[in-house]
């Protein structure tokens, strides 16, 4: 049985990881990350509007009703009860892993015993199992629930679970003042003097970046004419001096102490790291000491092409890094040089989607010749309902200027020649040249899931699919969803965009799901069929985590060595 703990605290003490555990409860478990990642806590959560939740990557209408209708609750209970008892959904048993020592608490079934014993006498106050501690760090809160014999090295690591750095801890006292965390007594001391809930402030480490930078290297560098950036072995930023604060529009503030993967587009910080770690495992120099042509990001999340010369300092004491960069002015004839040695895919878009520039990475990823994809429409890289929405996705842009993809990375699908649905990570950003000309930069970095290519193959059954009346539903045999049609979209409610590239196990009921992989894979083996050719009643999965039973049948459809799955759905009044 999974840890439900979190269902008997308070909602405002609810951590980014109890929100996790909530939203996996209701069956939206695919939202944990985007939540985690904007720090939505308890507090936040009770805040949370529907434009939030589309910013949060809830695009499904009827999943945002539902965390709304949820979220309501949440703020009813809030208001009387401060407990989750009066949730109205199904019991889940999958075993979430979301859950730390330090954040566990009674029993869900002792809280809702104790919730709904309203015409019982009151219980003797207890001592409190949990202290919310308010925690801070630079612009950014949250909440977490400690029990009060937990050891300052547990509560670092429950931070640094926040916030992705190991932090230096103060708490403040009543009389406004910051006390030193030191060890585990300086916490016990905080949680018995002090009235919940504990203020602690975070802050980074500052010894480390004195000894890194002596001060005349500090000073040499923050005068520097050219914007200057200096980090340390790890990537995190030392220095960071005016002119990079023109450039980047961040003040120091926001980037001292920070990864200077902020400063690069996402689909080149995450491959920084990698480099970085790289070299300092092999020696082997390949841009320390030269300079080249690279693309970074503007806090607006723009694109800015800059040169950069990378240069390292090393003694016995300290070794970091000094990148020295320096705006290029484009000119018709060096655009987009700076992506000429980049090995990942490119694509480089005017404002009405047409390809200005590509490389070779691209034309091997897609399997369409270089000179055949400049001049067309991007919309030939990408399957419905993508290929047919993206203009008017541009022209809304065009219109409002509000984006929720510039700047970002994130999961979609691409169609390649010959048909096969790939799910990869895009980063797009914008970028406006001296001449005013406004163009969008697409950088693709492929999952480490693949698909096995289908030929024109995957093309003519999801045609057929998409022709029939039927729910329907085709899937290869790795068991990712290659089709999926209308009728299958109003049974089941899911968009297109939803369910293409991911696995059919989302549209099953758990405990089918759990087997499903295994049963594929034998079938693949032996060639032994057990449903194939038959009809079944199993239960489906909808858009808002619903069961439905459907009659389900099941056929092959072979080409050569390649399989696909074709899947009939139909309702019970069918």
């Amino acid at each position: 049985m999974a840890d439900r703990g979190w269902q008997a605290m308070r909602i405002e003490m609810w951590t980014t990881e109890h929100v996790g555990q909530w939203l996996k409860f209701l069956d939206l478990g695919g939202y944990r990350k985007s939540f985690k990642d904007n720090a939505v806590g308890g507090p936040e959560l009770l805040d949370l509007e529907p434009e939030d939740l589309v910013h949060l990557g809830v695009q499904t209408l009827g999943h945002r009703k539902r965390l709304m209708l949820e979220i309501k609750k949440l703020r009813e209970n809030t208001n009387a009860t401060n407990s989750l008892s009066s949730i109205s959904t199904t019991d889940n048993t999958d075993g979430s892993d979301w859950s730390e020592d330090d954040l566990s608490s009674s029993s869900c079934s002792s809280a809702a015993s104790a919730a709904s014993s309203s015409s019982a006498a009151p219980a003797p106050e207890k001592v409190a199992e949990y202290i919310p501690v308010k925690v801070y760090y630079k612009k950014k809160i949250t909440v977490l629930s400690v029990k009060p014999n937990t050891s300052l090295e547990k509560l670092k690591r429950m931070v640094k679970s926040e916030f992705r750095r190991r932090l230096q801890l103060q708490y403040e006292d009543s009389d406004g003042d910051r006390i030193d965390l030191k060890k585990s007594s300086d916490l016990k001391t905080a949680f018995r003097t002090i009235a919940p809930p504990l203020r602690i402030i975070c802050t980074r480490r500052q010894s480390s970046r004195k000894d890194l930078i002596s001060h005349a290297q500090k000073e040499m560098l923050e005068t520097m004419l050219d914007p200057t950036v200096a980090i340390d072995i790890h990537g995190n930023v030392l220095l960071f001096n005016h002119p990079a604060e023109l450039l980047f529009g961040y003040s120091k503030a926001d980037v001292i102490g920070e990864s200077v993967n902020m400063l690069m587009p996402p689909t080149y910080a995450a491959k920084h790291d990698e480099f970085m770690k790289a070299y300092l495992k092999t020696g082997v120099k390949k841009v320390i000491g030269s300079g080249r042509q690279v693309i970074a990001q503007h806090a607006s999340g723009r694109a800015i092409s800059v040169q950069l010369a990378v240069s390292e300092f090393k003694d016995r004491k300290s070794q970091f890094f000094i990148g020295t960069l320096r705006k290029v002015e484009e000119t018709a004839d060096n655009r987009f040089t700076e992506f000429k040695d980049v090995n990942e895919p490119v694509v480089i878009i005017d404002t009405i989607g047409e390809i200005l520039w590509t490389n070779q990475a691209s034309s091997s990823l897609w399997g369409i010749p270089l000179k055949e994809m400049l001049g067309q429409n991007v919309n030939i890289l990408m399957p419905n309902p993508y290929r047919d929405n993206h203009i008017h996705y541009m022209l809304n842009y065009q219109r409002t200027g509000v984006s929720r993809v510039i700047g970002k990375q994130r999961e979609v699908v691409i169609e390649t020649a010959d048909g096969t649905i790939q799910p990869v990570f895009l980063s797009v950003n914008e970028k406006v040249y001296a001449n005013g000309e406004k163009v969008f930069i697409g950088l693709v970095a492929k999952r480490r899931v693949s698909i096995t290519k289908a030929k024109t193959f995957v093309q003519r059954q999801r045609q057929m699919i998409n022709d029939i009346q039927t729910p329907s539903v085709l899937i290869d045999e790795q068991c990712v969803i290659q089709a999926f049609n209308m009728s299958a979209t109003r049974l089941l409610g899911y968009d297109l965009s939803e369910v293409l590239g991911q696995n059919v196990k989302m549209i099953m009921e758990d405990k089918e799901a759990a087997k499903h992989d295994q049963y594929v894979a034998q079938y693949l083996a032996t060639n032994v069929a057990k449903i194939i050719g038959s009809e079944r009643h199993v239960l489906a999965k909808t858009s808002e985590g619903s069961l439905i039973n459907v009659k389900l049948t099941i056929s092959e459809c072979r080409e050569g060595d390649r399989r696909l799955f074709f899947g009939m759905l139909h309702a019970p009044h069918s």
